[in-house]
């Protein structure tokens, strides 16, 4: 019997059970941010502060966005007016706040050292006051006049979160700013119909109409501002090969890092905007992963594999619009689906039949397995069925074409039939769907570097750890590990191995010490772990894991002092400044301009470069008097080069330290007597 559930939420929980083995190479799980068992140092700081309303007492101080110019790191204000912004990279930056109705301030400018700044340990800036704007309306006559509120969404197309969009009423300096989810809200609106201006650098502006009632709360329609057009694009581009869509996806196997992220914009006949968007149901085609949109239109697919997919939307089981999402070079894209009320889907379909088998070994011995409630959908449709005891199943009206069956049962690991090509008036049999039982297989839970990081710094060593769900069996793991392009390298696993391995954490350390085969710059390594890959118990990974990274360019692996340092030996001809290198330099690239220390040292700076043992590369050696107590930054600039005249990667390069401050004087004993 065939059940038709159009019930987003049920439908939800249907294809959650209903999901089934991904068979697309490469599937694995989920790769997190970070690397479990890493202590790589930190590449992003804390910066901590308050700002007060020069117009306000006691509490009443939150809502203010403090912002780092020239980025997306923000954060607003408590009722104490406290903030604290968090995942900033080191660097050099000012620090803005504003607030609607007072002006805005240029709260100071520091530098970011991750190593220093951390979340014990923030940045702190200086207490900033936001004097009122002189042209705002006073409270007094504000409250003179009805007025009423206006709250929204707007979706920046493309960007992975909503915030810093500027929205603002035309023709007034009434103003705030989107938050991280895309929502805005303007107070104390004068009545009537008011007209929205939103803005972001990088962005056309967008406009919306509002009619604001007194005393009253307007929902603006959702609001998508698209980016700024692309440069115009070669007449003649060469020639490329037309992607093919990835092929069946389930969502409980998905462990890819790429994402989808749309909005639907939904509409009457008379063109009327749509808000209630349980109506709506999207999904990507050829899979079992379907999504309801949030209460601003907004919807996002994650951990899907690179590939070319299909978007499809249905409104009130209407024909369903599709877009498509190219994911082959981009990490996340975004997509608008435009829905509107007209023709029912084409009542032409067809049937399918089949039969789901269990695998024994759940049920007492000799005891056949009662396939009975095995939940069986159509990937991609609202369209599910139950089996029979007998583990036989039918579905009516499914849509004509090429369709995917996919089944579930809890215990059993989710299976599939694919490419049943359906037509008006006939009857598919799908022949046996046969379910295995589930088994904790083990799998990869994260890597260092991560999956698709970039500019990996080339060093005498790089290593790479491979964090597994399990106790791996140690000659099983060591013989799955596979990597190009070939360079000598050595693998650890188990506890004491390796001081970062452990009995679940693979350590591959890459040597540079073959001329034949180094560690090669600016350059992709691609590694792979076998299925063959077991626990201790003997129980094989599903599939074969594969990750990769691309390693940077010449560039800067390590100073003394270190960035961040508060205890630096102010006396560099006894303790020289190192500025490692990895790769050989060309000494006359090396002149007085090549390093710049600020402030200037007591003396003047006398640089040489020395060879490091093994490697050959180079260190440039500054010698110079330094001021104790005394906070320096050292710049390394455009024009060093390589032996063969390469420039280093992201000139100039700079870090920063203190050194000691002048040592406590000591004071005679007889002297303490002294009164």
């Amino acid at each position: 019997m065939t059940r038709h559930f159009f019930s987003s939420t049920f439908l939800r929980f249907c294809f959650f059970v209903a999901a089934c083995v991904c068979l697309m190479p490469g599937c694995g799980p989920q790769q997190p941010t970070g690397a479990a068992g890493s202590e790589a140092p930190a590449t992003t700081g804390f910066v901590r502060g308050s700002v007060m309303l020069a117009d306000t007492t006691e509490k009443g101080h939150a809502g203010t966005l403090v912002y780092v110019a020239g980025t997306g790191y923000a954060a607003r204000t408590d009722e104490n007016g406290a903030y604290i912004i968090s995942g900033v990279p080191g660097g050099e930056y000012g620090f803005i706040a504003e607030k609607s109705g007072y002006t805005t301030l240029n709260i100071d400018r520091k530098t970011v050292s991750p190593a220093m700044h951390t979340a014990v340990t923030p940045l702190e800036l200086q207490t900033g006051i936001l004097e009122p704007d002189d042209s705002r309306l006073t409270t007094a006559g504000r409250s003179m006049r009805a007025m009423g509120s206006l709250h929204g969404i707007v979706t920046p197309f493309g960007a992975p979160t909503g915030e810093n969009v500027r929205v603002r009423i035309d023709g007034t300096d009434v103003v705030t700013v989107s938050d991280e989810a895309g929502q805005y809200r303007l107070p104390n609106v004068d009545v009537g119909e008011v007209r929205l201006l939103f803005t972001m650098p990088g962005y056309q502006p967008e406009r919306a109409t509002a009619t604001v009632e007194a005393g009253g709360d307007t929902l603006v329609r959702p609001v998508v501002i698209q980016p700024e057009a692309p440069a115009a694009p070669n007449p003649d581009p060469v020639p490329t090969a037309v992607p093919t869509p990835v092929g069946p996806i389930v969502q409980n196997d998905l462990t890819g890092d790429r994402v989808i992220r749309g909005v639907v914009e939904a509409r009457d006949p008379e063109g009327k905007p749509i808000n209630d968007y349980s109506r709506v149901t999207i999904s990507i085609d050829n899979s079992d992963y379907v999504v309801t949109p949030d209460a601003g239109g907004r919807f996002s697919f994650e951990r899907l594999p690179a590939g070319l997919y299909t978007v499809m939307g249905v409104l009130d089981g209407l024909e369903p619009v599709r877009t498509t999402a190219d994911l082959l070079t981009s990490r996340t894209v975004a997509v608008v689906l435009k829905l509107s009320e007209g023709t029912p889907i084409d009542e032409a379909s067809g049937t399918i039949i089949g039969r789901v088998v269990l695998e024994a070994g759940l049920t007492e011995p000799g005891n056949a397995a009662d396939a009975s409630g095995v939940t069986v959908g159509v990937a991609g449709t609202q369209l599910v069925a139950l089996t029979a005891a007998d583990g036989r199943f039918r579905m009516e009206k499914v849509p004509i074409g090429t369709v995917n069956v996919v089944a579930g049962r809890e215990g059993y690991e989710p299976a599939r039939k694919d490419g049943l090509e359906v037509t008006a008036g006939t009857t598919v049999d799908a022949g046996e769907i046969r379910l295995e039982i589930k088994r904790d297989s083990p799998r990869v839970v994260s890597t260092s570097p991560t999956n698709g990081a970039d500019d990996v710094m080339v060093a005498g060593e790089l290593t790479v750890i491979v964090k597994f769900s399990k106790k791996m069996n140690p000659a099983s793991v060591r013989d799955a590990v596979s990597f190009e392009p070939a360079t000598p390298a050595k693998t650890f696993i188990g506890q004491g191995a390796h001081p970062r391995s452990a009995d679940d954490v693979l350590v591959v350390v890459l040597s540079n010490d073959s001329a034949e085969q180094p560690i090669r710059y600016q350059t992709n390594y691609n590694f792979t772990i076998a299925r063959t890959a077991s626990d201790t118990d003997g129980t094989p990974m599903k599939a074969d894991y594969n990750f990769s990274f691309r390693t940077g360019g010449v560039g800067i692996t390590s100073t003394r002092p270190v960035d961040g340092d508060q205890s630096a030996v102010a006396d560099s001809f006894q303790m020289p400044i190192l500025i490692n290198f990895n790769a050989k330099l060309r000494s006359e690239s090396i002149t007085d301009r090549s390093v710049r220390i600020r402030p200037a040292p007591v003396s003047v700076p006398r640089l040489q470069v020395d060879s490091q043992p093994g490697t050959g590369w180079s260190t440039i050696v500054v010698f110079a008097e330094l001021k104790r107590d005394r906070d320096y930054t050292v710049t390394v600039t455009r024009n060093v080069r390589t032996a063969n005249g390469e420039p280093i990667s992201r000139p100039p390069y700079s870090f920063s330290f203190r050194t000691l401050p002048e040592p406590s004087p000591t004071v005679s004993e007889p002297a303490r007597m002294i009164r």
